[in-house]
């Protein structure tokens, strides 16, 4: 019903109108920037031989110092020439590990937890760069930068027809909400409680079943 009533009260903007709304909303036509994850990383946990939360301090720092030695080695292997893959299944101990540590191209702040910290690094780096091993109280990492894609603006001309819908849309969202607003106003709203009564007030009475009894339990009763 709404969308009948408004759909012929909707008109195309202008190009004044387009370009203004277009400046407005940016963030809605630009595609940011993406970079290819590939990662080597040994949580602390994988170095515990119980949970952590039973852990003591030395035990969690000396699983940290040895995560730090394996990863320093894995480091010193790519600076010799070995794929990051390859090291990434000998050493890591993340859910990429099979994967040759690869995560695929994310957006800045995409990873939360223990990999928000590789992702802020990640984008630290240029292409093919490869970070030095860094530390956290949850892990420890290596971090290389694959392929970068720029963030992308699209132009206002390659973005005019969805700019038109998205502001015939916008046109008719307020249509239909002044038009709910005017039927609110004009209700009338009882409180819950009061409906409540009301209907249970009106509701039909359940039938009253009177038992069968026979001449024993009649002079039964009489006794």
């Amino acid at each position: 019903y709404v969308r009948d009533r408004f759909k012929p009260m909707l008109h195309d903007p202008s190009r004044r109108q387009l370009h203004s709304y277009y400046q407005d909303h940016l963030k809605d036509y630009t595609t940011p920037e993406r970079a290819e994850l590939l990662l080597i990383e040994i949580p602390i946990d994988a170095m515990l031989d119980k949970p952590r939360n039973v852990a003591g301090a030395d035990q969690i720092a000396a699983a940290t110092r040895k995560a730090v030695t394996q990863l320093k080695r894995a480091r010193e292997e790519l600076d010799s020439g070995v794929e990051f893959a390859a090291v990434a299944r000998a050493y890591s101990k993340g859910p990429k590990a099979s994967q040759g540590g690869a995560w695929g191209e994310i957006g800045p702040g995409s990873l939360q937890g223990r990999w928000a910290k590789a992702a802020e690094v990640l984008f630290k780096l240029s292409e093919n760069q490869t970070s030095d091993v860094i530390q956290t109280t949850d892990a420890v990492f290596i971090v290389r930068c694959g392929k970068r894609t720029p963030a992308r603006q699209i132009s206002f001309e390659d973005t005019q027809t969805k700019l038109v819908e998205n502001m015939r849309d916008d046109q008719f969202a307020q249509l239909s909400q002044e038009h709910v607003g005017e039927l609110l106003s004009k209700a009338t709203v009882y409180p819950v409680q009061e409906f409540t009564m009301a209907a249970m007030a009106a509701a039909p009475r359940p039938p009253v079943v009177v038992p069968n009894l026979d001449s024993r339990d009649l002079a039964d009763d009489k006794k």
